[in-house]
């Protein structure tokens, strides 16, 4: 993971190696794509691409401790890409190939009431089908 700090424009490098994750099955890139910074508890979450696990970075800990994944497995590729944050403050992610919607809800956020398919609202992420926001 890099960081870039916009007051001195000084890049480095922070967190866990990653590339582990995303060996075999074109897996070396574009491990996530688009995420978001949730108000709930001021993580950035990003959304599995080629990658089983969602992303989770924690600005307020220390450079090498900053850096998590959270959730899964999710095995196969391309399954999300893309997501919107709810009125609820979780964040909704499409399906790109699959045949479920993501919902990554951080510790404080509500729990979705009334989804079908699954899911049960504990930890930090669960996946369900959702209706229209």
């Amino acid at each position: 993971m890099l960081r870039v700090d916009p007051a001195t424009s000084e890049a480095t490098y922070v967190g866990l190696d990653l590339s582990h994750l995303a060996d075999g099955q074109s897996r070396g890139q574009n491990k996530w794509q688009n995420g978001y910074c949730a108000a709930a508890d001021g993580c950035v979450y990003a959304i599995p691409l080629k990658c089983e696990t969602v992303l989770k970075i924690d600005p307020t800990k220390p450079p090498d401790d900053c850096v998590s994944t959270v959730g899964g497995p999710f095995p196969g590729l391309n399954l999300w890409e893309g997501g919107v944050v709810g009125l609820d403050g979780a964040l909704y992610c499409m399906p790109l190939k699959c045949d479920r919607v993501m919902r990554i809800a951080p510790p404080g956020t509500p729990p979705a009431g009334g989804a079908a398919g699954g899911g049960s609202g504990a930890g930090p992420w669960w996946s369900a089908m959702v209706g229209c926001l």
